[in-house]
């Protein structure tokens, strides 16, 4: 049976799934820390939520759609989430690990006491202002009103950015190389854009 989505927020987050036999959503895709915490990875981003999914069985989704409250019960009550931006990247080419591009983001840890319908995640101003950052850092100041646009694109259209950002990316290896900067697909001009991460983000390997 559908169970429907309790996951209602102030910014619109996007999470990688696969369906099950019945054509429904069936889980949401997960990481873990370095000590081992299952983490729930969220992107800002529509469009790194694709581009992430490419070369794998999954899709990228809105949260608010598919994210049921049976992960918070393995988690006994609290939220762990990677907010994911932008992808890692090192002398103006993108890090690849098992031909998938590795997201960049923070990770933040969310006491749910009582999650239920009604729940409402509000993440105020400390979130918009690290995103803010990160589009000044890369000379991109309206990056967020693009990103509002491509939350209603038509899958046709997503479709169309996504090969474009593909189709203008170099890449490199991630097992034989470190990173250092933080990039992301301006679709505006049809390139990548790179800034330095001076320690601002926490990486995850897929």
């Amino acid at each position: 049976m559908h169970q429907s989505s309790t996951f209602k927020s102030s910014i619109r987050l996007y999470g990688l799934t696969r369906k099950n036999g019945d054509g429904q959503y069936q889980e949401v895709s997960c990481t873990t820390t370095s000590n081992g915490i299952p983490v729930v990875r969220a992107f800002v981003s529509r469009l790194d939520a694709e581009l992430a999914a490419q070369n794998s069985d999954l899709e990228a989704q809105p949260l608010s759609q598919f994210f049921c409250p049976s992960i918070l019960a393995e988690q006994q009550g609290s939220l762990n989430l990677h907010i994911c931006l932008g992808f890692a990247a090192k002398n103006r080419q993108l890090l690849v690990q098992n031909e998938q591009l590795v997201p960049m983001g923070w990770f933040t840890h969310i006491d749910v006491r009582s999650w239920g319908e009604g729940y409402y995640l509000n993440w105020g101003d400390e979130l918009p202002s690290k995103l803010g950052e990160i589009y000044n850092l890369l000379k991109l100041a309206n990056y967020n009103a693009f990103l509002n646009i491509l939350d209603v694109a038509h899958p046709k259209e997503m479709h169309w950015h996504k090969s474009e950002a593909i189709g203008v990316m170099s890449t490199h290896d991630a097992e034989t190389s470190s990173w250092d900067q933080v990039a992301l697909f301006d679709p505006i001009d049809c390139r990548w854009c790179f800034g330095s991460t001076a320690g601002s983000y926490q990486i995850h390997f897929n």
